[in-house]
């Protein structure tokens, strides 16, 4: 949970950010249908892919999303680098 500060974002669970180590891809998904989320100006209505500044809207607090790993990206890379540096 992160706190903004805006009481107009729901307390629990008013949207969610998941990163799919399948795909290499973050998505977006709201809450609930009261908790009305926004994916550069469109509802999230459904599960949204997300893409690098990408803004998102939860209440009044509007975000810049920035990714920190790419499509290339997987976990298994960064424990084999860890391993290797021991």
């Amino acid at each position: 949970r992160l706190d903004f500060g805006d009481t107009s974002i729901s307390r629990n669970n008013h949207a969610a950010v998941a990163y799919d180590d399948e795909q290499g891809k973050f998505f977006l998904g709201h809450g609930g249908k009261s908790n009305l989320v926004r994916l550069n100006g469109k509802p999230v209505l459904s599960t949204e892919e997300l893409a690098d500044g990408d803004m998102v809207r939860i209440g009044e607090t509007t975000l810049k999303f920035v990714a920190l790993c790419g499509e290339d990206f997987t976990w298994a890379s960064t424990e084999d680098e860890g391993a290797s540096a021991k």
